[in-house]
């Protein structure tokens, strides 16, 4: 895969949003700067440890009085899930 490939994910119903992933090769070490408003922190993992049977985790989380499970993953202290986690699967399976 290039370094600049493009990923396009799907439309996700259940989460009325559409995305488009871009995965690039970034230097070690570079200043990556977040916008506090949009992201709470930027960490780094190995691709393979996300996509590992030891990661995966169905939560329950309540949204409008109604109770639903949603796939997530463990990386690190990190649970990854929501939109995050479907925009991130997409990804996992585009570049594994």
């Amino acid at each position: 895969m290039s370094a600049h490939t493009h990923v396009g994910a799907p439309v996700h119903d259940d989460l009325r949003l559409r995305h488009h992933a871009f995965i690039a090769r970034i230097r070690d070490g570079y200043p990556f700067m977040a916008n506090p408003r949009e992201v709470a922190s930027i960490f780094s993992t190995p691709l393979a440890e996300p996509r590992s049977s030891a990661a995966a985790r169905i939560l329950r989380t309540l949204s409008d009085g109604t109770e639903r499970e949603v796939s997530a993953f463990l990386v690190g202290a990190h649970v990854i899930w929501g939109a995050t986690e479907a925009i991130a699967r997409e990804i996992l399976r585009a570049v594994l």
